[in-house]
């Protein structure tokens, strides 16, 4: 059949649309941070690790010294900063899955 795509090209369409939504998540996250810098007059630095406390996650144990300080690292960074990072890199591989 002309047009019709295969599963993995159907994932990847699936895994781009993931890594696009949580781009859109960086905009929305920083228009909280000015709206509540408008309001107390102060940057509310907002961690990615704060957030995920906060939305129930927890604190990530990796038995690999060199991979919890990265993940420790990622935490640290700010919320806007990886929500951009992680939807670039999944739809990355979300595009590599489709072609």
């Amino acid at each position: 059949m002309a047009g019709s795509r295969t599963g993995l090209e159907l994932l990847g369409v699936s895994v781009c649309t993931v890594g696009a939504l949580i781009l859109l998540a960086a905009p929305s996250e920083l228009a909280y941070e000015v709206v509540q810098w408008l309001k107390m007059g102060i940057w509310p630095h907002i961690r990615f690790g704060d957030l995920w406390m906060r939305i129930g996650g927890s604190r990530p144990d990796i038995g690999w010294n060199g991979i919890q300080t990265i993940v420790i690292w990622v935490f640290n960074w700010p919320a806007s900063l990886t929500f951009i990072a992680a939807g670039l890199v999944i739809s990355f591989f979300g595009r590599r899955l489709e072609a």
